[in-house]
């Protein structure tokens, strides 16, 4: 049976090694398995390579996205500014009641030019709205025990003149538990140093804003994410207030929307926002998060 030969040498000596037909074989099968490894490794490095390139696809898709989502705003901006004003201008002084009635007047204005462009309802696969839930407010950020105060116009409570009421003003006794209606970055929390007494402030995808105030307590820090369900602080009396509640405020584009539409919103009625809630380009806010999520599949 011929053998293989296989001769080494050093300075010590030499030595001859003799192989048979199986060492023969197993060196072919061991070349095969080093030619199949190194294909796997080729094809491997070009998925990586590929999936890089999708990437930096996807992130000039996104970015292209989300200029289109402000430039939709951009006509409304210098309206926003100016009714905003207004609006923080009645958060520390009486004013007047006409002023406050041009400034509704201008929110009432702002939301029938975006409910041109609103359709009746959301179109959105049952994934895309699992998601949108999860990063918009929505449902209740307390036990919920009835309203004190709604949104709008009404008489302050403490100054006695009408003014505009950012929130919603939810009963409550001291130290109830309130939660994060979705999730978000924790955006400022501690003591305001203004009507809002302990505040929290968290910043969600979209350009929407949530506010937490009158609290006794947040255990929360800045710069910390939240999920949506996360206990953020307690109920207190603290800031300009005569009795526990909790102030709780929603903003989309820094402009305050009536937080009972989105307390009420849930996966049943999750179409109906755009109805209840036109200020919101809800559409353009599913056809971007329906573009994430099919690409990541």
């Amino acid at each position: 049976m011929a053998k293989t030969k296989l001769t080494l040498s050093d300075h010590f000596g030499t030595k001859t090694l003799y192989f048979g037909e199986n060492f023969r074989f197993q060196l072919k099968i061991l070349s095969a398995f080093f030619v199949i490894f190194l294909l796997v490794l080729f094809f491997a490095i070009f998925k990586l390579a590929s999936d890089r390139s999708n990437l930096k696809e996807l992130n000039k898709t996104l970015y292209a996205e989300n200029l289109a989502l402000k430039e939709q705003n951009i006509a409304l901006e210098g309206k926003n500014e100016e009714v905003l004003a207004k609006l923080d201008g009645r958060e520390d002084d009486g004013g007047g009641l006409d002023s406050d009635i041009q400034v509704m007047l201008a929110m009432n204005e702002m939301k029938k030019e975006r409910k041109k462009g609103s359709g009746a309802h959301i179109a959105a696969s049952e994934k895309t709205a699992s998601a949108i839930l999860s990063a918009v407010p929505n449902g209740l950020p307390m036990q919920y025990r009835g309203v004190t105060s709604p949104f709008g116009m009404r008489t302050h409570p403490i100054s006695g003149v009408m003014r505009m009421h950012h929130g919603i003003d939810l009963r409550a006794s001291e130290g109830t538990p309130v939660f994060a209606t979705a999730e978000g970055f924790v955006q400022f929390a501690g003591g305001s140093g203004s009507g809002y007494g302990i505040l929290v402030i968290l910043s969600h995808n979209y350009g929407f804003e949530t506010r937490y105030g009158h609290l006794s307590s947040a255990v929360v820090t800045p710069g910390s994410w939240v999920k949506k369900g996360d206990l953020i602080g307690y109920s207190g009396n603290t800031g300009y207030s005569t009795g526990p509640h909790l102030h709780y405020e929603v903003r989309f584009l820094a402009q305050s929307v009536d937080p009972a539409n989105f307390m009420s919103w849930n996966a049943q009625n999750f179409k109906n926002i755009s109805t209840l809630e036109p200020n919101v380009s809800w559409q353009e806010i599913a056809n971007v998060v329906q573009h994430q999520i099919e690409r990541f599949k």
